[in-house]
């Protein structure tokens, strides 16, 4: 009898210990401060290289700037026209020539910055410039006009501020620092979201983002947007198609949201595909449910949020600038010509080495940005390809791992995965079919001789889909080969490796007179 009560009392022991919910780990404990400081981090490493990279990079900085300038003054632009008077003043003062270097000029020889100049007159100095500025055609003339109109207010505040020269120009490029601290932000609520177990991913994905090295986040740049637009549209549009069910109001913000990632720039037309299909999915399993009738005006009135706004864009370009896009002048400025549809086919990215070509390309510029230093890019070769290929092992084995286990993955998971690698095909897919769409002319890049659009910064909008499935792929091949408990450590030494490589290839840039840095 005894032993029988103390089998019970055992049994019972046993029971209640497996039932007790696990204790929370480390990062369960502290996330949110966690996720604070990470925010922060990437907040602070962008304001430090935003402010080591003078005035005006290669990736049509000053282009960018100027259009600010226009829409500070209630100006839009009708044509592609020639620089305004205060954007060609504040150009010639802050302009550098080191990114794309002078003929015959090198690092010993550039000259002083105006202000640091000895023979620094201001007036004459800048008039002698101006008659050059008052003839440069800005090609960025008719861009879409989200970016534009959302900076004004604060440039107008960096002026109020007392803010002139040099130092209201890095006011503008300080935007980016909370703009990449939301989007890490944002990253961490995506994978919350939707990979709710997966810890690994939860702090993993925003702590790749801190270190990711794009350098377009160091930049006045309209592409600066369309990560955190982009993510935001497809965190909306997910979670519209996961849910049991959503407000008015947030498929009215969906639809907006989607709108203005578009209206930002034109190569985030992905967007628009990823909205058809994903509501062409909702359609579907809401009918299955019985609640296509309560469901479908909801629907459409994100569809209806989505459109007008573009429409209205659309059709002022069509009404001022003859072309529904406006992109017809600059196509025609830079030198490129529509070719016919069978000449398509004879670009040599259908070619297993231009394939090979055209994603390496990408993929360097995806990671690294496009910066040059003396016409060279700021890059180091070692790490690019630890860039190119990583990336196509990673997801090659995400991809393989999201077929293998499908049927182990929760419905959740597995729906967000596919959309995410359909995100990153189409965005790089996109690029790769404007390659083949135009005869490039006399235009430097591409070219006839180099006609690819290897410029990763354009499809930035699949960066936070883009970690989350790099990270998954990891993870795939550490636990197939019985690593699965070094994923922090190995993730911890890819983000050193490229902290590091950053730091390093930075270094120019760094020591030059025309940076922040110098202006104090």
């Amino acid at each position: 009898m005894p032993a029988a009560r103390k089998k019970r009392k055992s049994s019972l022991r046993a029971a209640t210990q497996t039932s007790r919910p696990a204790a929370p780990s480390f990062f369960e404990r502290h996330e949110a401060r966690i996720i604070l400081v990470l925010c922060i981090l990437a907040g602070l490493r962008v304001l430090v290289f935003s402010a080591g990279f003078p005035f005006f990079n290669n990736v049509d900085e000053g282009a960018h700037f100027e259009l600010i300038c226009k829409y500070a003054e209630g100006h839009i632009p009708t044509c592609l026209e020639s620089y305004s008077e205060e954007a060609g003043r504040r150009i010639t003062l802050a302009f550098t020539a080191e990114y794309l270097g002078l003929q015959g000029m090198t690092p010993r020889t550039v000259p002083l910055p105006l202000w640091l100049s000895p023979k620094y007159e201001t007036p004459e100095a800048l008039e002698r410039c101006m008659p050059y500025m008052r003839k440069k055609i800005n090609h960025e003339s008719t861009q879409p006009p989200l970016y534009y109109a959302a900076m004004v207010p604060w440039f107008k505040l960096g002026k109020l501020l007392g803010l002139d020269g040099g130092h209201l120009l890095y006011w503008l490029r300080l935007i980016d620092v909370p703009i990449y601290m939301v989007l890490v932000w944002l990253c961490y609520l995506f994978v919350k979201r939707f990979y709710a177990r997966d810890m690994f991913l939860r702090f993993g994905a925003p702590l790749l983002l801190v270190v990711f090295p794009q350098d377009v986040f160091y930049s006045i740049n309209n592409d600066v947007f369309t990560p955190l637009l982009f993510g935001a549209s497809l965190y909306c549009l997910m979670d519209i198609y996961l849910a049991q069910s959503k407000s008015y109001r947030f498929h009215i913000l969906t639809g907006l949201a989607v709108a203005a990632t578009f209206l930002t720039k034109f190569t985030n037309l992905p967007v628009l595909i990823v909205l058809g299909i994903i509501m062409l999915l909702t359609i579907v399993k809401v009918r299955k449910e019985g609640r296509l009738s309560r469901e479908l005006p909801k629907i459409g009135a994100l569809c209806f949020a989505a459109a007008v706004p573009i429409a209205l864009w659309l059709v002022r370009n069509h009404l001022v600038l003859g072309d529904i896009t406006g992109t017809a002048a600059k196509l025609t400025w830079l030198g490129w010509a529509e070719k016919p549809l069978h000449a398509m086919w004879h670009h040599p990215i259908f070619t297993p080495a231009g394939m090979a070509y055209f994603w390496i390309g990408l993929m360097k510029t995806f990671w690294r940005g496009e910066f040059v230093w003396f016409n060279a890019p700021v890059a180091s070769n070692g790490v690019d390809l630890f860039y190119v290929w990583s990336t196509a092992a990673f997801l090659l084995a995400s991809l393989v791992g999201l077929w293998a286990y499908r049927k182990k993955n929760p419905g959740a998971e597995g729906f967000v995965s596919v959309m995410g690698f359909c995100v990153f095909v189409l965005s790089a897919g996109f690029l790769g079919f404007l390659s083949t769409l135009y005869d490039y002319g006399r235009c430097v890049y591409p070219s006839r001789l180099d006609p690819y659009l290897t410029s990763g910064r354009l499809m930035s909008g699949a960066l936070i889909p883009f970690v989350v499935l790099y990270l998954k792929g990891l993870q795939t091949i550490l636990s197939e080969i019985g690593l699965a408990r070094a994923r922090w450590a190995v993730l911890s030494g890819v983000a050193l490796l490229i902290l590091i490589s950053e730091i390093v290839i930075s270094e120019a840039p760094f020591r030059s007179f025309y940076n922040w840095y110098h202006m104090f």
